[in-house]
């Protein structure tokens, strides 16, 4: 069996390579940030996001 922390990893493995890299881990953080703000607290880069006017 698999341990926890693999399971809770393969969801990011976004191409199925057997790793989560950077970009993966990146954007699996952006999929469970609720808001802008939670966002930019977990990946601490609001490049994300487009300026608002």
């Amino acid at each position: 069996m698999r341990n926890r922390k693999e399971a809770t990893m393969d969801w990011m493995d976004f191409n199925r390579d057997g790793e989560v890299d950077g970009f993966e881990t990146y954007v699996g953080l952006q999929m469970l940030a609720g808001s802008r703000q939670e966002a930019i607290a977990l990946t601490g880069d609001d490049a994300f996001y487009p300026a608002l006017p």
